[in-house]
Protein backbone atom coordinates (compact mmCIF):
# COMPACT_ATOMS: atom_id res chain seq x y z
CA UNK A 1 0.00 0.00 0.00
CA UNK A 2 1.10 3.58 -0.83
CA UNK A 3 0.07 6.72 0.14
CA UNK A 4 -0.24 9.79 -2.56
CA UNK A 5 1.35 12.93 -0.81
CA UNK A 6 -0.14 16.10 -2.54
CA UNK A 7 -2.65 14.12 -4.71
CA UNK A 8 -3.93 15.60 -8.04
CA UNK A 9 -7.23 13.19 -7.52
CA UNK A 10 -8.17 14.78 -4.53
CA UNK A 11 -7.22 17.99 -6.16
CA UNK A 12 -9.44 17.34 -9.07
CA UNK A 13 -12.26 15.75 -7.09
CA UNK A 14 -11.76 19.40 -5.11
CA UNK A 15 -11.94 21.55 -8.66
CA UNK A 16 -15.22 19.04 -9.49
CA UNK A 17 -16.92 20.09 -6.33
CA UNK A 18 -16.77 23.94 -6.53
CA UNK A 19 -20.08 23.86 -8.88
CA UNK A 20 -21.78 22.20 -5.28
CA UNK A 21 -23.70 25.23 -3.79
CA UNK A 22 -22.40 23.81 -0.67
CA UNK A 23 -19.33 23.52 -1.64
CA UNK A 24 -16.08 23.51 1.63
CA UNK A 25 -13.00 22.79 0.30
CA UNK A 26 -11.70 22.33 3.66
CA UNK A 27 -13.48 19.32 3.62
CA UNK A 28 -11.35 17.71 0.80
CA UNK A 29 -8.09 18.63 3.43
CA UNK A 30 -8.61 15.43 6.10
CA UNK A 31 -8.60 13.21 2.76
CA UNK A 32 -5.68 10.46 1.87
CA UNK A 33 -4.85 9.15 -1.63
CA UNK A 34 -3.71 5.47 -1.06
CA UNK A 35 -2.62 3.06 -4.02
CA UNK A 36 -2.48 -0.48 -3.27
CA UNK A 37 -0.81 -2.44 -5.71
CA UNK A 38 -1.61 -6.45 -6.52
CA UNK A 39 -0.35 -8.60 -9.29
CA UNK A 40 -2.60 -7.56 -12.02
CA UNK A 41 -4.71 -4.39 -10.48
CA UNK A 42 -4.13 -1.24 -9.35
CA UNK A 43 -6.91 0.22 -6.59
CA UNK A 44 -7.19 3.86 -5.86
CA UNK A 45 -8.55 4.63 -2.45
CA UNK A 46 -9.55 8.27 -1.36
CA UNK A 47 -10.75 8.19 1.98
CA UNK A 48 -10.59 9.71 5.73
CA UNK A 49 -9.23 6.65 7.70
CA UNK A 50 -8.35 3.10 6.71
CA UNK A 51 -8.08 -0.02 8.51
CA UNK A 52 -5.78 -2.83 8.19
CA UNK A 53 -6.54 -6.77 9.16
CA UNK A 54 -7.31 -10.14 8.69
CA UNK A 55 -9.84 -12.42 8.34
CA UNK A 56 -9.49 -16.12 8.47
CA UNK A 57 -12.50 -17.66 6.98
CA UNK A 58 -13.22 -19.25 3.92
CA UNK A 59 -12.97 -17.16 1.15
CA UNK A 60 -16.21 -16.91 0.09
CA UNK A 61 -16.96 -16.07 4.17
CA UNK A 62 -14.28 -13.63 3.89
CA UNK A 63 -15.74 -11.58 1.28
CA UNK A 64 -18.92 -10.98 2.91
CA UNK A 65 -17.05 -9.96 5.94
CA UNK A 66 -15.29 -7.56 4.09
CA UNK A 67 -18.09 -6.00 2.16
CA UNK A 68 -20.10 -5.48 5.45
CA UNK A 69 -17.21 -3.65 7.06
CA UNK A 70 -16.80 -1.24 3.69
CA UNK A 71 -20.56 -0.83 4.19
CA UNK A 72 -21.07 -0.37 7.71
CA UNK A 73 -17.05 1.10 8.31
CA UNK A 74 -16.62 -1.16 11.25
CA UNK A 75 -14.22 -3.88 11.05
CA UNK A 76 -15.20 -6.47 13.43
CA UNK A 77 -12.45 -8.65 15.03
CA UNK A 78 -14.22 -12.15 15.12
CA UNK A 79 -14.05 -14.77 13.64
CA UNK A 80 -10.02 -14.73 12.84
CA UNK A 81 -9.80 -11.41 12.21
CA UNK A 82 -7.82 -8.82 13.67
CA UNK A 83 -7.64 -5.08 13.94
Amino acid sequence: MHEVHNSELIASMERRNRIHPNHRPEAFASLRHLIITFHDETFDCVCESWTAGTIEAAFGDAIALACGAVRTGNFSATRGGQE
